[in-house]
This record gives structure tokens, sequence and C-alpha cells, in this order.
């Protein structure tokens, strides 16, 4: 009982680990808006190309977090 207790918690430490992304961090950014970006821009590389135009688009997505965010991502390509 104690293994697989283990095993499963080290399970879901490496699939917190596996998930987390650039956009960690950004504040007003959490798992929903994560989840927009993504459906919105198709991947995580699209995203990363968007400009700060294409992210002030996102319908739900404030303009100052879209403007955070592109500051971001800036700062890290």
């Amino acid at each position: 009982e104690a293994h697989r207790f283990a095993i499963t918690h080290h399970r879901g430490r490496r699939g917190r680990a596996m998930t987390s992304s650039v956009l960690d961090g950004i504040r007003g950014v959490g798992p929903n808006r994560k989840r927009l970006l993504i459906k919105h821009f198709g991947s995580p590389d699209r995203l990363l190309q968007a400009s700060r135009e294409e992210l002030e688009a996102v319908p739900g997505l404030p303009g100052k977090v879209a403007r955070e965010i592109h500051e971001q991502l800036n700062r890290i390509g």
C-alpha cells in the first residue's frame, strides 16, 4: 500500500513538472487562460510568435494581460 501511494505521488509530481510553460509566473495567467491561448493559437510555437496585436485580439483576454504576456515572451526569446 505504501509503495502504491509513493508511486502515485511521484507520477503526479512528474506530470505537473512536464506541463510547465513559459506562461507560468505571468500575473493574470492561470490554467484557464493558458488553455484559452493554446486553443486560440493552435500550438505553443504559434503563441510564442504572436504579436502584441494578435494577443490583444484574443476574445476573453484583457488587454493588460495580453501586453504583459507579450512583454514576458519577448524577454525570453
